[in-house]
């Protein structure tokens, strides 16, 4: 599991369609879809129910997604330290 497969679990889980999330992300569907089925695989189970009318989290993809946000946000943080100790950001 990495850190981008958590953002894109998160912005499907907020855009409520892969097709949405695909493009907000600038991934091709198929392979936000393919990214999504690796991090199920190694998680061993599905994160969202998707249908005709979107993409709704399961209750793995519910129960998982705070400790995705701080993951994520952290990383963020992180990132933001590294550019600044690094001279490409301000504090």
């Amino acid at each position: 599991m990495d850190v981008s497969q958590l953002e894109r679990f998160l912005r499907i889980s907020t855009a409520g369609r892969f097709r949405a999330a695909a493009r907000a992300l600038g991934l091709s569907q198929a392979a936000l879809s393919f990214s999504i089925q690796q991090l199920e695989s190694e998680l061993g189970g599905a994160l969202f129910e998707r249908s005709g009318s979107g993409t709704r989290p399961t209750a793995l993809g519910v129960a998982l997604r705070p400790g995705a946000e701080l993951i994520v946000n952290q990383a963020n943080r992180l990132r933001a330290d590294a550019d600044v100790i690094l001279g490409r950001g301000s504090p």
